[in-house]
Formats: structure tokens, C-alpha cells, sequence
């Protein structure tokens, strides 16, 4: 395997790393990029490599294996980044222009740094290759979670209680599938969501994406 490593600025001054990897599965890519936030993409050949796949059906790349892939995903590695000092915000594993993509959001107290994130990706792809946790050939991203940072457990929606979040049902409440409010309370079972004035009630089985809304200051004129 060859390495090549490029070190530039993005856009809005964000550092930019390009890793690209090549092997008996041929040239992979890697990308840290920012408008997300940091991400550390490592590109990985784990069905050449341990398998000698090359490719995953796609009758088999269904939407509730890829949901079982990233749990497993999650429970797997939650011990080594907890041991990084950092803490999992998402894992999502999904089909994309370029193939598979296993993507962890990763925060710590200050902010997770191009150094924390480098380092924990190539730990985090060696042990999914000792598990065999991820089927086929995939691309692995590490990346922080950026301005809007996902919410996930209670445990992340607790810390937000009083602030704004957008929260994005899978199927329609009340005629609304999208909700953007002060988030009033956290119990077992799911939120609640000021949209309007009105108190909106949202169970945890029900949400499809939940996100903290910053408030962004005008621009004075």
C-alpha cells in the first residue's frame, strides 16, 4: 500500500487533508473537509482485503441492514473513542455516488481536533476489520459534528433542553413532518417542541433526523 498525503486550506479556512490509499483493490480517496464540520475519510477495502468481494449485491443494502450495520457500528466502537476522551454523536452507513459510506460523528469538551480525528479513524477501521462489522467494501468517514450537531439519545437532547433544534419526523404528525422550536422537555420516551407556541410531543421511534438549530447573530448594517 502507498500513501500519499496533501495538506491545503479549504473553504472558510478549513484544513483540508487528501489521503489516497492503493492496494491489490485498487486507489481509494481521503478527505477532511469542513463546511460539516472536521471529517477524516479513510478509504477502506475491506472485501478485497478479507473477503475478496468486490462488490455487495444491492438487494442486500437495505435500509434496515444499514441500520443494524451502524448499531453494531456503534456498540463496537463506543469503548475506544469513550477511551479517546471523545464521545459517539452518530454513526450512519448508507449508499452514496461512490459506494458505501460507514460515517461517525465524533465531538469532545472543546471540540474534536484534525489530530483526534486522524488518529481514532485508523483505530476505528482496524477494529471493524477484526469484527467484520461492516459487509462489502465501504468507505470509512470520522468527521465532528459541525455548527449543527446531531441529536440522537436522550442523553444528547438533555443538554440542549431550552434551545432551538429542528427535529424531522418519518412520517407526518398533525399534518407537520418537520418541527422548529425550543425544545421544552426530555422524558424516556421522547420530546417536546415548541413550534409556535404550541407544544409538540414527539416520540423517539418517531424521529428521523434531530438537529440543534444555532442562532445565528444578523449582520449588523
Amino acid at each position: 500500500m502507498s500513501e500519499i498525503w496533501k495538506f491545503h486550506r479549504g473553504d472558510g479556512h478549513v484544513p483540508v487533508v487528501h489521503r489516497r490509499h492503493e492496494d491489490a483493490a485498487g486507489p481509494g480517496e481521503a478527505t477532511l473537509q469542513g463546511p460539516r464540520g472536521l471529517c477524516y475519510r479513510s478509504a477502506t477495502t475491506w472485501a478485497a482485503r478479507e473477503k475478496g468481494w468486490a462488490t455487495v449485491p444491492t438487494f442486500f443494502v437495505l435500509r434496515a441492514m444499514n441500520e443494524t450495520v451502524a448499531e453494531r457500528v456503534w456498540q463496537i466502537t463506543e469503548p475506544l473513542v469513550t477511551d479517546e476522551g471523545m464521545e459517539i454523536v452518530d454513526v450512519e452507513f448508507h449508499r452514496e455516488s461512490h459506494g458505501m459510506v460507514l460515517r461517525l460523528y465524533l465531538d469532545r469538551d472543546g471540540g474534536a481536533s484534525l489530530e483526534d480525528l486522524t488518529r481514532v479513524s485508523r483505530q476505528v477501521g482496524d477494529l471493524l476489520d477484526v469484527h467484520d462489522a461492516v459487509p462489502g467494501a465501504y468507505t470509512l468517514e470520522v468527521s465532528s459534528p459541525g455548527i449543527n450537531r446531531r441529536l440522537r439519545r436522550a442523553d444528547h437532547f438533555r443538554r440542549y433542553l431550552g434551545q432551538k433544534v429542528r427535529v424531522r419526523t418519518h412520517a407526518p404528525l398533525d399534518g407537520r413532518r418537520v418541527f422548529v422550536g425550543p425544545l421544552t422537555a426530555v422524558d424516556a420516551d421522547g420530546i417536546t417542541v415548541s413550534q409556535d407556541g404550541v407544544p409538540c410531543v414527539i416520540r423517539f421511534t418517531e424521529i428521523a433526523q434531530a438537529n440543534y438549530e444555532p442562532e445565528l447573530e444578523r449582520p449588523r448594517r
